[in-house]
C-alpha cells in the first residue's frame, strides 16, 4: 500500500489526503481526521475528477462563463490519467 499523499494546497492542517489501495481504487480522507471516514473511488472515477480539476471544470469563473454561454469558458479537453495520485501532492505519513 502506498503512503497517504497530501494536497499541494494544504493549508494549516486543512488537508485532503489520497492513497492508492492494493485493489487499484483510490482512497480519500480528511487529513484533520485520519481515523475518520474514507471515501473510495475507482481509478476511472478518480481520473475523471483529477482531469476535471486540471481542465478548470470546478473553477467558479469558468463555470459562470459556460452557463452564460459567452464562449470564454472553454471546452473540456480529452483527459489522460497518468499516475493520478502521484500528481496530487507531496507524499506524507
Amino acid at each position: 500500500m502506498t503512503a497517504w499523499r497530501k494536497s499541494s494546497f494544504c493549508n494549516a492542517g486543512s488537508c485532503v489526503e489520497v492513497q492508492t489501495l492494493p485493489d487499484g481504487t483510490v482512497a480519500v480522507r480528511d487529513g484533520k481526521d485520519p481515523d475518520g471516514p474514507v471515501l473510495r473511488f475507482t481509478y476511472g472515477e478518480w481520473c475523471a475528477f483529477v482531469g476535471g480539476i486540471l481542465a478548470g471544470e470546478f473553477d467558479p469563473a469558468t463555470l459562470a462563463a459556460r452557463i452564460a454561454g459567452d464562449g470564454s469558458g472553454g471546452s473540456s479537453p480529452a483527459r489522460a490519467c497518468e499516475a493520478p495520485v502521484a500528481r496530487f501532492g507531496a507524499g506524507s505519513e
